[in-house]
């Protein structure tokens, strides 16, 4: 073959290149190349492995007197039924019923109370005393708050247990199911 045959063919190569490195530029050709996975099968001696398995358990920090003063007056505010049921002691559900504590608080709600915390008095032994019917409980947490009655402000002490790290509360539904 002579060069001026050679030349020709490898300048139409080099065209036909040059055309098609053009279209993947344009059409966004990907620039990742693909390579086909080399198998090796090999034969080693037998091992025996020991996995030790970590488990991560994350524990969350009991609520704040402060964080459930806030849920609780936003609550009472907003008519928020639902969240002061699912707060309320297990005394207080054990007393007058899911039900009847439901209707009550329907009932009064929406009800600022204004609340603000004074102190934190103590967690110590308490007796829940609503109707004649004492419960006594332990480890639930006094605090003294101050409450805004027709424009004056009084000092209430008010009781809350934590339950499970969330501060639940106790209050009269009415007339108890059960006599302690």
């Amino acid at each position: 073959m002579d060069r001026t045959i050679a030349g020709r063919v490898m300048m139409a190569l080099g065209a036909v290149l040059a055309v098609v490195g053009l279209v993947g530029v344009l059409t966004g050709g990907d620039d990742e190349t693909e390579v086909a996975p080399v198998v090796t099968t090999t034969e080693a001696p037998a091992t025996t492995t020991t996995t030790t398995t970590t488990t991560t358990t994350t524990t969350l920090a009991p609520e704040t007197v402060d964080s459930f003063l806030a849920v609780f007056n936003a609550a009472f505010d907003t008519g928020d039924v639902d969240v002061l049921v699912d707060r309320l002691a297990e005394a207080t559900i054990e007393r007058y019923g899911f039900d009847q504590c439901t209707t009550h608080l329907m009932g009064i709600l929406p009800q600022p109370q204004g609340l603000s915390l004074r102190r934190t008095v103590g967690v110590g032994p308490w007796d829940y005393v609503t109707d004649d019917v004492t419960t006594s409980l332990g480890e639930v947490t006094a605090l003294e708050v101050d409450r805004v009655v027709n424009g004056e402000t009084i000092i209430q002490e008010l009781h809350w247990q934590l339950t499970g790290g969330i501060f639940t509360w106790f209050t009269d539904c009415g007339e108890p199911l059960i006599i302690d």
